[in-house]
């Protein structure tokens, strides 16, 4: 019986064995990351509708983490 704590590698970098978890903690890093530059890529000084409630969102959260 296998332990669902049990952490088994996926595949094999050389020497170093790279588990499921970390392959799918790196994948929702590059989507997260992929996603922000998106989002990012065309700001302006006077924002649009959608700008202006990302960043009411982000000022929400900034204020919330404070």
């Amino acid at each position: 019986m296998i332990s669902p704590l049990s952490n088994l590698p996926l595949f094999h970098l050389g020497p170093l064995p790279v588990p499921e978890s970390v392959v799918a903690t790196w994948g929702i890093m590059l989507l997260l990351a992929g996603g922000g530059a998106m989002l990012t890529r065309r700001l302006q000084l006077v924002p649009s509708r959608t700008q202006a409630a990302l960043e009411l969102i982000v000022s929400t959260v900034d204020s919330q983490i404070r």
